[in-house]
């Protein structure tokens, strides 16, 4: 049997062929498998795929591990990008490409790529400083004075910052809020800071790469009175360094913060301080020291907040002695305080009250007698929510 002859000219015919399928079919694919190119506000529509971004590098913030994080931004848009085997060490203000996938953190989009080779970088050359002329949505170092900050979240501050630009100038005080941060800034600090500025007197900083401390403002001690007189509820008459002050716990404290005053009787001054821990067994009347406080100006209240680093009872106040009829607004001000009191007690409906004149109080617990006899009970002053009244609890105390 012959078996057919195949001319030279049809195989080359068919090689053509099969290798423009090729071509065609990978086409196909690489069209198919194109990773698509997203503004950052669309991220979020995008999780589980993978794209490509681009936006301006606010800062960096190297996490452990050879891992990183970078903020990118684009317009109004921010999104934050986890480099798993790099130290995302890239200047602030380059213009920033980045390839991975999206997934959700903490309820946020988040772009997480392998390595810092899938990122293309443009550099913005040296950064320009702060001025007072400066435009909107640009990056930018400043140097200045801390002025007042405050803790917004666990990684997050806010201050204020007077700028120092080397001349006559006043461009006035300039927010800026402070992204993954763990500095603890404090009021009178001389810093540099490289942030995105919105426009002259707001900006925003990522990482503790954005901040470097030039120098610490020494602390100096001064009395609460001293302290509210400086101030004369304007904000711009703080004092810039950290201060060290004596004051009297007003409010038996229920969590970290507390409220203290010039007076052991409260007085007409009072100011809110936010301890970092809760300072244990203090109570109403106790004398406490507060080291290193910065000023906080808390525009919601309207009113100074103080920042301390530590604080210490230095004497306590124990017992409240007190007329339970001469008390002119009751005992809210004693809520949670030990207190002693006077009277007579009663029953009624099953519930015992003490009573002194015209005024009478409800007694948790009471198991002693009940005669017309004066009776000191000590205990401490509570809340019920559910009748919204206040109560002694005691177990007996009888002097």
């Amino acid at each position: 049997m012959t078996l057919p002859q195949v001319s030279e000219r049809s195989v080359r015919i068919a090689v053509l062929g099969f290798s423009v399928i090729g071509l065609i079919a990978l086409g196909v694919i690489a069209s198919l498998t194109e990773i698509e190119e997203v503004h950052l506000w669309e991220a979020e529509d995008h999780v589980g795929e993978r794209v490509r971004v681009k936006g301006t590098l606010i800062g960096s913030y190297p996490s452990g591990s050879d891992s990183a994080w970078i903020l990118l931004r684009e317009g109004n848009s921010t999104l934050e990008v986890f480099i798993e085997r790099g130290d995302g060490d890239i200047d602030p203000g380059s213009i920033v490409k980045a390839e991975g996938e999206v997934v959700t953190m903490d309820g946020y989009p988040t772009l997480t790529i392998q390595n810092e080779e899938r990122l293309e970088i443009k550099g913005n050359g040296s950064l320009k400083p702060y001025s007072d002329s400066i435009g909107p949505n640009e990056v930018h170092f400043l140097t200045g004075l801390v002025k007042n900050s405050r803790y917004i979240g666990w990684d997050r501050q806010e201050v204020i910052i007077s700028p120092i630009l080397g001349s006559n100038t006043d461009p006035g005080l300039v927010r800026i809020d402070m992204m993954r941060i763990d500095l603890d800034l404090r009021t009178g600090d001389l810093v540099n800071i490289t942030a995105y500025f919105f426009d002259r007197t707001n900006g925003f900083s990522y990482g503790n790469r954005d901040v470097e401390v030039l120098s610490r403002a020494e602390p100096r001690t001064i009395t609460l009175l001293r302290l509210v007189e400086e101030m004369r509820d304007d904000p711009s008459y703080a004092p810039y360094e950290p201060v060290t002050l004596d004051a009297y716990i007003r409010y038996t404290p229920l969590g970290k913060s507390i409220y203290i005053a010039d007076l052991v009787e409260g007085g007409d001054i009072s100011i809110k301080a936010r301890l970092k821990v809760p300072l244990d067994g203090a109570e109403k009347g106790d004398l406490v020291r507060l080291f290193n406080c910065s000023l906080s100006w808390d525009v919601d209240s309207m009113r100074f907040e103080l920042w301390p680093e530590d604080a210490q009872i230095i004497e306590t106040y124990g017992t409240w002695k007190l007329n339970l009829e001469r008390l002119e607004y009751g005992l809210t001000e004693f809520e949670g305080a030990l207190v002693e009191l006077t009277g007579t007690v009663s029953e009624d409906d099953g519930h015992h009250y003490l009573v002194d004149g015209e005024s009478s109080v409800q007694i948790a617990h009471w198991a002693g007698d009940m005669n017309s006899v004066e009776t000191t009970v000590i205990g401490r002053v509570m809340f019920n929510s559910v009748t919204n009244i206040m109560y002694i609890e005691t177990e007996v105390d009888l002097l």
